[in-house]
């Protein structure tokens, strides 16, 4: 119910303190799956599992949105999908 509500805004009037978070050192091969709402709610816990255990191409991740494009019917303002992994550790 929650899913267009905004909790955060910028703006040069009122100075909203950020939230800072520290998250433990990304590891060599993890892999991160970065996406809007629209993908994730689209998207089965199985399929991102998925995603994150292969190498997928720009097919793949095209053929991913494409299913999460069709599983929303249009009722998603925005699917947007990014996945990278850890190659190396300077």
């Amino acid at each position: 119910p929650d899913q267009n509500r905004l909790t955060r805004s910028i703006s040069l009037e009122n100075k909203h303190p950020p939230t800072i978070k520290i998250q433990p050192a990304a590891q060599r091969n993890e892999t991160f799956i970065l996406c809007s709402d629209g993908f994730w709610a689209n998207t089965t816990q199985q399929e991102l599992i998925q995603m994150s255990q292969i190498e997928p191409i720009d097919n793949e991740l095209m053929h991913q949105v494409s299913i999460a494009m069709e599983r929303a019917k249009g009722d998603s303002d925005n699917i947007t999908v990014q996945w990278f992994r850890v190659e190396r550790i300077n």
